[in-house]
């Protein structure tokens, strides 16, 4: 685990608590454009950046429709190129670009990972990444210029792969545009030590990388005999200890990010197959017995209810355990993220 910027993730402490009480499936104060209207940083800010980049998963029409009607954009852009998809939404003074990452198929991304890097001004960084965002590099360049991007702040995020992409575009932009923050969450390793030094120097205040709990991917690609850096001020969310609320350079975290072996990336694989299989399996099974199958006599519904409801906590109580075992890869669900921020955008940590 990275042993940094832990905040306090849990509800039994009243006095961390604001006066509301933190829903997970409460809807309310997800997204706030009103949050963009200052550049310091927010957890308000931070949550609705998270949603920007789960939004960025979904197809053309809803991106649209979510970003202009229910956001309160005056227009939104969407771009896909092969792999490589995200979309632009903007207002009189601000411009948001969300990049899709590879959530769904994250064990098929990871199983054809190529730690290759090219090289650029900006220093080395992963070929593949840089390639993703060559495919779109036009065509965002021209929203862009025709949109007075000049005159507007500019917020970029993404999630996992995303992350990845939005901080090869900050790098990218940065003698073009003013970037006002990158957000990104769950985010892998993008370059070498030249990267490093240059998001250090170019975005010192407004480059932040979230880490929840134990989250695999963010200790990838592995560092072994090549320089992959961990880049950006490090928000590590943990439910474990309660101490202040700060903000750490990932370079001046002691020792630096620990990283997974190869060994240990192999295992990752086979345990994200794994667990997307008997978590599939396990949801499956909680269905409720039908009414056919339930005994007909005078004593029904009564007993039976108190019967099933023993037989669905014996399964519940498993399906917690195996999910236990596999933490880590649930760590870096975006949903997971974004309750993890909903929270700590609601509870006031002292």
């Amino acid at each position: 685990m990275l042993n940094v910027t832990d905040q306090v993730l849990t509800k039994g402490n009243s006095s961390l608590r604001s006066k509301g009480t933190y829903r997970p499936n409460n809807s309310r104060d997800k997204f706030s454009l009103d949050s963009f209207t200052t550049p310091s940083f927010s957890y308000k800010k931070a949550l609705s950046l998270a949603e920007a980049s789960k939004l960025a998963y979904e197809n053309e029409s809803i991106i649209k429709t979510t970003a202009e009607t229910g956001w309160g954009f005056s227009n939104c852009d969407f771009i896909t190129v092969g792999s490589t998809q995200l979309f632009v939404a903007q207002t009189e003074n601000i411009i948001l670009v969300a990049f899709r990452g590879t959530q769904s198929n994250l064990e098929d991304w990871l199983g054809n990972m190529d730690i290759r890097t090219v090289s650029k001004t900006y220093g080395n960084v992963h070929k593949g990444f840089e390639a993703h965002y060559v495919n779109i590099k036009q065509q965002l360049e021209t929203i862009l210029s025709n949109s007075n991007a000049a005159n507007k702040s500019i917020w970029l995020t993404g999630h996992s792969l995303g992350g990845a992409i939005a901080t090869i575009a900050a790098a990218e932009l940065m003698s073009s545009y003013v970037i006002s923050g990158i957000y990104t969450f769950g985010q892998p390793r993008v370059g070498f030590e030249g990267l490093r030094t240059f998001m250090e120097t170019n975005y010192a205040d407004n480059f932040f990388r979230f880490v929840n709990q134990d989250d695999p991917i963010t200790l990838l690609p592995w560092k072994g005999a090549r320089d992959w850096q961990d880049v950006g001020n490090l928000i590590h969310m943990s439910g474990t200890t309660a101490i202040s609320p700060s903000i750490q350079k990932s370079s001046k975290v002691a020792g630096g990010a620990p990283s997974l072996s190869p060994t240990e990336f192999q295992n990752l694989l086979k345990t994200i197959t794994k667990f997307k299989q008997e978590l599939k399996a396990k949801r499956s099974s909680f269905t409720r017995p039908k009414l056919r199958d339930k005994p007909v006599d005078y004593k029904w519904p009564m007993d039976n209810t108190n019967k099933y409801k023993k037989i669905k906590e014996t399964k519940m109580k498993n399906f917690g355990q195996m999910k236990g075992q596999y933490l880590s890869v649930d760590d870096h669900s975006l949903d997971n993220y974004i309750a993890a921020l909903h929270k700590l955008s609601l509870i006031q940590v002292s």
